[in-house]
């Protein structure tokens, strides 16, 4: 899964942080929540195209941050149009049962150079707890169209 996120709101705190705290939205056409499922021996791999959420960044402050992700059951695609129907119906996703898959980071917790997100994954009605490793990819940058990017990359 990567993730390409656009500044939705910066925010400076009052104290003294080694950066501000800013939120971002995720860029759905810069990001990539993937998959790849074994079938039969081979490999069927697929994405899911609407994609969106915030994540709150606390450079160097990780127990600060915070993330939301918002997927739609219904944007699964797979290469596969008579797959990605069959997915979409009540013998997998049931979309029009359950739209959204939705996560909400409970906690984040810097681990070396990495992190690992933990929180609570709502997929067909049923929440679970999972963590999702990840790594930030490059600092934050400016864009030519004066937007602030940040890139993370992260796979359970």
């Amino acid at each position: 899964m990567r993730i390409l996120l656009a500044p939705l709101v910066g925010a400076a705190l009052a104290a003294s942080p080694p950066a501000p705290v800013r939120e971002f939205r995720i860029d759905a056409g810069h990001s990539d929540v993937a998959f790849s499922i074994g079938f039969l021996g081979h490999p069927v791999r697929g994405r899911f195209d609407d994609v969106r959420g915030t994540i709150v960044y606390a450079p160097g402050n990780a127990a600060a941050s915070a993330v939301t992700v918002v997927i739609g059951a219904k944007s699964i695609a797979t290469g596969s149009a008579h797959r990605d129907e069959h997915l979409r119906s009540p013998d997998f996703f049931d979309v029009v049962k359950y739209p959204v898959i939705v996560f909400r980071s409970a906690t984040i917790v810097a681990r070396g150079d990495s992190f690992a997100v933990t929180g609570p994954l709502t997929m067909h009605g049923i929440t679970r707890t999972i963590v999702i490793p990840f790594r930030e990819t490059m600092r934050p940058v400016a864009d030519p169209h004066g937007s602030t990017l940040a890139f993370f990359s992260g796979h359970l």
